[in-house]
């Protein structure tokens, strides 16, 4: 009995301490005088004044507690406030401790400070004077905006001015800055007597940060050594194209915002920012430029938006956000890459650009932005061995071949991703292959993807294609004869047209066959053509010489060489002076080794007989070898083991 009521008990207790397990309690508040205040790790921080002096002294300690922090928004629409002397003890204040003071006059800061803290004086509409301490290095923005009697300020510490800082300061006339300012954000001192007074053609502050441009040329090049541009440009309307020098590291906010006239504008490579609506409104801009991999990270929210003709814009690989409205109201924007280095794209991003078309890669952020946001997308094209190909859903498919062999093997995948297409026009106008092997993957031919190829003589179609678009083989006449597939469904309009010699050959009453004779193309059945191992043989036949010196050299450069030794089984032929030698290995013998082929020829193209049986792994010692040979030999094993090209021919290539 015991034990049950001593279970019951505990059981009440873990109930009664359950609401406050896995929550973070709020911090617990205190009182002293006029004064709220809760403890944080250094001391106290002040959270409520309740008083109501006109001269005030911020206590430097309560209830023997360093008062170290002031809370957000302390005295804010405080109207009695005159004076305010700040302890030396207080490290930092919260954002809009003094917003809407409007009496106050005279403020003695704490030497502590490093930060003048977002929107501290703002709408202090009385403040005239304010000193600075020299440990401040930091105004964070709005912090003195709107103190309309705010006449001179000195910041002879400070590194960084933050956006609209001081704007709309009109009695500020003087203003004392030192070479360490080198950040000055966004309208920090628009409206202010101090700037509507300055009169250089580009007004710098600090080390080098244009903030004002005030000439009237249509084509402006600022000048080398700037290192940041704020909103020098902003509502211009004379500027038609800006040269901006590589010293430019910051191209800050506003900078040409409205700037409506403005058609060109390079971003040096060296620029890591491009700030809110730096290029917002340029009416004119049609594209632009950025810089690809020297370090663009960041873009602030609505960068490009209402830039009406807007057509092209490249996103670096460096930049990991794409925020609101980045690209917003961009009704010329089409189509834009999204690396898959972002990792995070705003809802809004793209709002109110109805043309815009992402191309995206599998997995990535951009895919799921596309799809969650119902933006049209597709995969980003790639480059791969001798192809463009571009990813899919359902596999790769073959963009281009760009190579120039002779013989082209088409990959059945790409980092373990299956080729299942072959894209429209992808070897349109090639006049350099004569074969193609498609692999067992390929389920589609696009639209004319091996048309007008004049030396195509064999394409090998494997048994797995479902849909072959139109004008396929349009034009390339050189083509003698194919072999459709039976998994063959569907058939696009006039596959061969002007390709009047090509035999044609399907399965008898199939839906390939069917749609064929419908658009009155002969079709021969199977038995009546060749195989596909007759047809590779009789291609290689004529061509595998060729085919395999292309495969090693410029063909200028190859000689076959003499087979006058071919009575004597164990002779092969000297080696030529020439890039590439192509010997012929003859009948009869049954073991090739190293000491039969010639030592200086380095690239071989070897014409082995089925006789040979045994072949020493030596030949591949400091050479390049094709192998041509019929097909299950020991030749084609070796080649096979070996990774070396191998072209299978009938035995009349060896007469």
């Amino acid at each position: 009995m015991k034990k049950i009521i001593i279970f019951i008990i505990c059981m009440l207790l873990m109930v009664s301490i359950l609401p406050v397990i896995g929550q973070d309690s709020a911090p617990e508040t205190f009182s002293s005088g006029d004064w709220d205040y809760i403890e944080n790790k250094d001391g106290i921080t002040l959270t409520k004044y309740k008083g109501s002096e006109t001269g005030l002294e911020i206590p430097g300690e309560l209830d023997g507690k360093t008062v170290t922090q002031l809370e957000n928004e302390l005295f804010k629409d405080n109207r009695d406030l005159v004076s305010v002397v700040m302890p030396n003890s207080i490290k930092s204040t919260g954002a809009k401790v003094f917003y809407g003071c409007t009496a106050l006059k005279d403020v003695q800061l704490s030497t502590g400070l490093t930060v003048i803290n977002t929107g501290l004086f703002r709408y202090c509409i009385s403040l005239e004077h304010i000193t600075i301490p020299f440990t401040v290095t930091t105004i964070n923005g709005f912090a003195f905006s709107d103190c309309i009697q705010l006449k001179d300020i000195i910041l002879l510490s400070v590194t960084t001015i933050g956006e609209s800082a001081f704007e709309n300061c009109m009695m500020l006339s003087d203003v004392i800055t030192s070479g360490k300012l080198t950040t000055v954000h966004g309208r920090a001192f628009r409206d202010t007597s101090w700037l509507d007074a300055q009169t250089d053609e580009f007004v710098m502050m600090g080390k080098d940060v244009l903030i004002k441009y005030n000439g009237t040329d249509a084509n402006v090049e600022i000048p080398y050594g700037t290192t940041m541009i704020s909103s020098a440009f902003e509502d211009n309307f004379s500027i038609e194209s800006v040269n901006i020098p590589d010293t430019v590291k910051n191209i800050g906010q506003y900078a040409f915002f409205n700037a409506v006239k403005l058609k060109q504008v390079n971003i040096p490579k060296f620029v890591t920012t491009i700030g809110t609506s730096a290029l917002n409104g340029c009416l004119s801009l049609k594209e632009i430029e950025l810089p690809e991999g020297y370090g663009l990270t960041s873009f602030g929210p609505y960068t490009f938006y209402n830039d009406k003709q807007l057509t092209s814009i490249n996103i670096p690989t460096d930049v990991k956000n794409l925020p609101n409205n980045f690209l917003g109201s961009c009704p010329e924007l089409t189509d834009i890459i999204i690396p898959d280095t972002v990792t995070t794209i705003h809802n809004n991003a793209f709002q109110n650009s109805p043309n815009v078309h992402l191309y995206v890669t599998p997995g990535s952020e951009g895919e799921r932005f596309a799809q969650e946001n119902n933006v049209p997308y597709d995969y980003v094209e790639q480059s791969a061995d001798d192809f463009i190909i571009q990813p899919g859903g359902e596999g790769i498919r073959i963009v281009r071949y760009t190579g120039n062999q002779y013989d082209v093997e088409v990959p059945a995948a790409f980092n373990d991703v299956s080729v299942t297409s072959i894209g429209t026009a992808a070897f349109q106008n090639n006049t350099q292959v004569k074969r193609i092997i498609l692999p067992q993957s390929i389920e589609t031919i696009g639209d004319w993807a091996f048309s007008y190829m004049d030396n195509l003589e064999y394409v090998q179609v494997n048994g797995n294609v479902k849909n072959i678009g139109s004008n396929v083989f349009t034009g390339s006449d050189s083509l003698k004869e194919i072999k459709l597939p039976e998994t063959l469904e569907e058939i696009g309009n006039a596959p061969f047209d002007s390709s009047a010699g090509t035999v044609i050959c399907a399965m008898p009453d199939s839906a390939a066959a069917a749609a064929l004779q419908g658009m009155g193309y002969t079709v021969m059945s199977y038995d009546d053509c060749s195989s596909d191992e007759e047809l590779l043989a009789l291609w290689a036949d004529s061509n595998g010489y060729e085919i395999a010196a292309d495969a090693l050299c410029d063909c200028s450069t190859c000689t076959e060489e003499s087979d006058g030794a071919s009575e004597n089984p164990e002779a092969v032929p000297a080696a030529s002076s020439v890039d590439v030698s192509i010997i012929r290995i003859p009948d009869g013998l049954s073991k090739l080794t190293a000491d039969l082929l010639p030592e200086n020829a380095k690239e071989l193209v070897l014409v082995i007989p089925a006789s040979v049986t045994s072949i020493d792994e030596q030949i591949l010692d400091g050479r390049t070898l094709t192998i041509i040979s019929d097909s299950g030999t020991e030749a084609e094993s070796f080649a096979m083991a070996n990774g070396l090209k191998f072209l299978v021919q009938l035995n009349t290539v060896l007469e």
